[in-house]
């Protein structure tokens, strides 16, 4: 589950560039997994899910993504947090009916500039 921790973790770690956030325990001592590693493990989570499209990584990020979306974030900060320009953070999906409604109606309580 995503939570609001696990978001704030990976989005601070990924803008420090600093020691591996998935270590092996094989190996050597703080060693990264290997991509196609994480890839397997991922994939692997999904089958034993029993989800019935293939996980990836890829679809993780654009789940996250998503769901920050849909909890209203911005999307500067979406763009930042994903480590995407604004173009790009735009391309997660478009706002659904719903979300106008939303939109619309804060119009509706605003003031005048």
């Amino acid at each position: 589950m995503l939570t609001r921790y696990n978001i704030l973790t990976c989005a601070s770690h990924f803008r420090q560039k600093v020691a591996p956030f998935f270590i092996t325990l094989r190996g050597k001592p703080g060693e990264r997994f290997a991509i196609r590693s994480m890839q397997n493990m991922i994939t692997e989570a999904g089958k034993r899910a029993r989800l019935e499209e293939p996980v990836t990584p890829h679809i993780l990020r654009h789940t996250c993504a998503f769901m920050l979306r849909q909890a209203g974030v911005d999307i500067e900060t979406r763009a930042k947090m994903l480590g995407h320009s604004i173009e790009t953070a735009s391309k997660y999906g478009a706002p659904g009916a719903s979300e106008i409604e939303k939109a619309a109606a804060l119009l509706d309580h605003a003031e005048a500039a």
